[in-house]
């Protein structure tokens, strides 16, 4: 704590010093008597085992070592300045866009360890469908998303950052005949009448999940489009069709739930956020969220 102590205080009249050419002027600048100055001074130069000033002249000159770190200091209180005035302009709140509390257990579990962690930064929520999500996104109206990667990665102007894989599975109900199994192959539910979001939901989201059935050679008996994740459950819970979704987002007494096997589909959860706008605090947010919750990034 000394060393720390002699550190600042020395630094604050070696500058004086060095900018006002004499520890005289030094010392009616900071409101002190010249042999504190100097003391102090000695004591730095002491501590660091070299001059910082040549003392055999009338004003005392810098050393080499004394511009060195003249020149330290300044860049230092440069760096400094433009932290300060950054964090600034990003005040310690942010705004994050999410499809609801059901669809995003790690988020608020992430989010409750971040605010213990961090309380004075204000978090605020808006619900809404990946492509609500997006337009705020872009519009600026909220610091960023959480939902799947697929959704987003395609999109102009947006960064995307792969927190975890979910695992999926397929959902039906009770009395379906899919129920029977525990795992399922695409060649099992290749002409299965299917359940999905509407591409109102997320357009990027939608484009993927069609692929995906593609690329697995699953002709769909046909699909019946929903508007939420809500809607989604209680359709397959009726058995109105099946449905392909991340296991963490039902509960095993709503539908019955089996794995999904060798399936060429994948499913990421992401932090999402307009490129170029991650002030200081979001760069906290988003780089504790990828710790807490995973590593991999793109």
């Amino acid at each position: 704590m000394q060393d720390r102590e002699l550190l600042s205080t020395g630094l604050v009249y070696f500058m004086a010093a060095a900018e006002e050419g004499s520890f005289s002027a030094a010392a009616r600048r900071l409101y002190l008597s010249q042999p504190a100055i100097s003391m102090k001074i000695s004591q730095l130069e002491r501590s660091i085992g070299r001059p910082l000033f040549d003392r055999s002249t009338q004003k005392p000159q810098l050393t080499e070592t004394g511009r060195q770190l003249y020149a330290t200091a300044c860049a230092m209180q440069r760096e400094a300045a433009a932290f300060l005035a950054e964090a600034a302009s990003h005040p310690a709140s942010l705004t994050i866009g999410f499809t609801g509390a059901a669809e995003n257990p790690e988020l608020l579990c992430f989010v409750q360890a971040f605010r213990r962690r961090h309380p004075d930064i204000s978090l605020e929520f808006r619900k809404g469908s990946f492509e609500e999500g997006r337009r705020q996104l872009l519009a600026g109206t909220v610091d960023c998303c959480f939902g799947l990667a697929d959704t987003f990665t395609s999109r102009d102007r947006i960064r995307c950052r792969k927190l975890f894989m979910n695992e999926l599975c397929v959902i039906c109900s009770f009395d379906s005949p899919f129920a029977e199994k525990q795992c399922l192959s695409p060649a099992d539910i290749a002409h299965a009448r299917f359940l999905a979001l509407d591409r109102s939901y997320g357009q990027g989201f939608h484009n993927q999940f069609l692929k995906n059935l593609a690329a697995d050679g699953i002709e769909p008996a046909g699909i019946d489009y929903v508007q939420s994740f809500d809607e989604l459950v209680v359709a397959v819970s009726l058995g109105r069709g099946i449905a392909i979704i991340s296991r963490n987002l039902v509960h095993a007494t709503e539908v019955a739930m089996q794995s999904l096997v060798d399936t060429h589909a994948e499913s990421w959860y992401a932090a999402i956020w307009r490129d170029g706008q991650a002030g200081p605090t979001l760069a906290l947010f988003l780089e504790e969220a990828s710790h807490d919750m995973g590593q991999s990034r793109i």
